[in-house]
């Protein structure tokens, strides 16, 4: 009898230290990489709706779906779930499969400087051509691949060449304490971030008193909607 409430207490340590360990180890990125995902990594939702959940696993409820193209951040993964931040804000548990990761440097909003914008399903000229965008619209460039980058516009995403791609807007400065950056150009619309002043931004477009911005969080590259009022 002792023998085997040893053995027992032994099985229950070990499946114990087991699961401490699992749970400390960082989570690998999706796409086969061996790269470590890391609190704050960025990626980029590559299906055509991604379900966010109130917890880990598909018995639970949906909180929202998050559109191709939409960008999130890793916080941490449990039970094989990864949970994120969706770049409105909210917070909830998404298959990892259906994120690709996103390069930090050179990503952000560019104009499209050539008269049309062929974007194709991949980094090179002779790809199928998936969507065509007219010259002067504003695209988000998310990750690299030479001369290439992965773009989304509305419900665009694909591949185009860098070079038919300039700088955006115009920059500008922060000129109060704190300045929230909101989902939308309403003062309705949530709070996802907040400046600080000092700080600067880059302005994608102004309509009645509002700023379209795209700023740096942490080598991250995020946008939102600002008052104009707080800007110079």
């Amino acid at each position: 009898m002792k023998r085997a409430k040893f053995f027992t207490k032994s099985i229950v340590c070990f499946v114990l230290i087991a699961v401490m360990l699992l749970a400390s180890m960082p989570a690998f990125a999706v796409g086969g990489s061996s790269t470590l995902a890391k609190k704050g990594d960025t990626y980029i939702v590559n299906c055509s709706g991604l379900n966010v959940r109130k917890g880990a696993g598909m018995g639970y409820g949906i909180k929202t779906v998050a559109k191709r193209g939409t960008l999130v951040y890793f916080n941490f993964m449990t039970a094989g779930w990864w949970n994120v931040t969706l770049s409105n804000g909210i917070k909830g548990f998404v298959d990892k499969q259906y994120l690709a990761p996103t390069t930090q440097e050179y990503t952000g909003y560019y104009a499209i400087t050539s008269t049309a914008l062929n974007v194709r399903n991949a980094p090179k000229q002779t790809a199928k051509r998936v969507a065509t965008i007219k010259s002067g619209a504003t695209v988000l460039v998310v990750k690299l691949n030479g001369d290439w980058g992965y773009i989304v516009y509305g419900n665009v995403t694909g591949w185009a060449a860098l070079k038919y791609l300039g700088t955006v807007g115009s920059s500008a400065t922060v000129t109060c304490k704190t300045l929230n950056v909101r989902s939308k150009p309403s003062k309705n619309g949530s709070i996802i971030g907040t400046l600080s002043r000092g700080m600067s931004v880059d302005v994608i477009a102004t309509k009645a008193g509002w700023a379209h911005i795209s700023y740096s969080v942490k080598g991250a590259t995020k946008d939102g909607y600002v008052s104009t009022a707080y800007l110079r």
